[in-house]
């Protein structure tokens, strides 16, 4: 029987011939493999196969663009960091902004 295998580190989808299949298994080349795991993934359609690696991919981008904006946001706090601020608030350097509690 045939499967949709698709990879989520490289986003590649590849048909795969199966030995063998349970709800939760398939066998390939006489070996067992989960059907779901962190890296690879198989489905009966190549739609499922490719709706699947679009929402990993969707999800993927939203969370980088969550870390880029934390991101940007901590450069401009560095860059606000001055001398003056330290002499007024010490642990402004070991990450204890006080200045917003003041």
């Amino acid at each position: 029987m045939k499967k949709y295998e698709a990879t989520k580190r490289n986003g590649s989808i590849k048909l795969v011939d199966c030995e063998r299949e349970t709800k939760a298994s398939v066998w390939i080349d006489n070996k067992r493999i989960n059907k779901v795991s962190d890296y690879v993934c198989y489905f009966d359609t190549l739609d499922e196969a490719k709706a699947y690696l679009i929402e990993i991919t969707e999800s993927e981008i939203q969370l980088a663009k969550l870390n880029l904006d934390r991101k940007e946001k901590h450069l401009e706090y560095i860059k606000g960091i001055s001398w003056k601020s330290y002499v007024s608030d010490p642990n402004i350097f070991i990450g204890k902004d006080t200045r917003a509690q003041a």
